[in-house]
């Protein structure tokens, strides 16, 4: 796999490649200090999967493409609800100019009673949406 690979060219140490979802991963909660997202879900359903496998003070970063005011209005919504900071945009430039941005959000507190929920209640059910929290 590309990733362990990667991992192992680099020498980097106190790194886990996990396959997996992350509702599952039940050893990974509250241990990681950064998990990292690309081309995966919206901002509200990244934060519900990477908020309880943060540490207190761990940060998301999540790769995305545009800009899109509905979603970051919907992670909005569920970062207050996840004790997550609203994620921040930075936009970055990748081949031939191509923007991306890089939204950062950092783990306030602990993660509230009922998270992780069950595997697949976040893409059916996503906090961020209008009506829900």
């Amino acid at each position: 796999m590309f990733l362990e690979e990667a991992v192992e060219c680099l020498g980097l140490a106190n790194v886990a490649v996990v396959t997996g979802r992350a509702e599952a991963w039940a050893a990974g909660q509250g241990t990681c200090d950064v998990v990292t997202a690309r081309a995966l879900a919206s901002l509200d359903i990244l934060l519900e999967y990477a908020s309880p496998l943060l540490a207190e003070g761990g940060t998301l970063v999540a790769w995305k493409g545009r800009r899109s005011a509905d979603e970051e209005e919907g992670a909005l919504r569920a970062a207050g609800i996840l004790a997550m900071e609203p994620p921040e945009p930075a936009a970055v430039f990748g081949p031939a100019g191509a923007e991306r941005h890089l939204y950062l959000s950092r783990k306030l507190g602990p993660t509230p009673p009922g998270y992780p929920r069950r595997e697949g209640m976040a893409r059916k059910r996503p906090l961020g949406a209008s009506g829900r929290g």
